[in-house]
């Protein structure tokens, strides 16, 4: 690596160190028999570790949260996150992201039982989110007006939802498909409400760790990896998701 580089100073400290989810099934868990973190995201950043490395025994997980993510990397906490971090124009302001690494859309849960088909036919009724989410603001201005609930995080929508508080969730796809491995009792209703935009986050003031990313998820595309791991874990809910084209700006 370049002397003098961001990514120099991790290859010389031997590892990469990444804050990810503990808690979003099939992108970043806890699996509780092999007590290791697993997941798309988390096979994304071993992918990174490699690029650097060569392999992805140098890579260091931390469980992190999407509001304590920017100062972590603001500190050196971590020097990459990937956790669903949407980027929106707010996030660009505490922390730079790579390119798109995955395309999702906000959707809802609802019980197995339930009659509604979608958000329309929720008037009314009680949907949670997590605060300060896209898809609070999607409750909040649909046109059915249901009722918006916030909650500290979604896993806290889900037992709400499971305690009878709320009538459903609004989420993006991947966090509602792990709700529906978690409860068998849930389904995905409704079409697309809303697109969200994944990026690894990175600290301001690193663009070449930022380009080095990049470099990495270019190649994932090229030789397939990136489809693969898309199929790993989420192929067997419908077709395999596709890779976002790549979109650069340079400053």
């Amino acid at each position: 690596m370049p002397a003098g580089s961001f990514v120099r100073a991790v290859e010389d400290r031997g590892r990469l160190v990444a804050g990810v989810s503990g808690d979003r099934m099939l992108f970043g868990a806890l699996d509780p028999l092999t007590n290791q973190l697993e997941g798309f995201e988390v096979d994304l950043l071993r992918q990174v570790s490699r690029a650097i490395f060569g392999d992805d025994q140098h890579l260091e997980l931390r469980v992190v949260t999407e509001a304590d993510a920017p100062d972590l990397l603001r500190q050196g906490g971590v020097d990459v996150v990937a956790r669903e971090i949407t980027m929106t124009c707010a996030a660009r302001a505490r922390v730079d992201f790579s390119e798109e690494y995955f395309h999702a859309s906000e959707r809802v849960l609802v019980a197995r039982n339930s009659p509604a088909r979608g958000i329309e036919d929720l008037r009314g009724k009680q949907v949670c989110a997590a605060a300060g989410s896209l898809a609070l603001t999607t409750v909040s201005a649909a046109a059915s007006h249901p009722i918006p609930v916030a909650a500290a995080d979604w896993n806290e929508c889900m037992v709400r939802f499971q305690q009878g508080e709320v009538d459903a969730i609004a989420a993006d796809q991947v966090t509602l498909l792990g709700f529906t491995q978690q409860d068998p009792y849930t389904r995905i209703v409704g079409g697309d409400l809303a697109d969200e935009h994944y990026g690894l986050a990175v600290a301001q003031g690193h663009p070449d760790l930022v380009r080095f990313v990049n470099g990495a998820l270019e190649q994932m595309r090229s030789d397939g990896r990136w489809t693969a791991l898309a199929a790993r874990w989420l192929g067997r809910f419908g077709p395999t998701p596709t890779q976002p084209a790549a979109r650069y700006s340079d400053r």
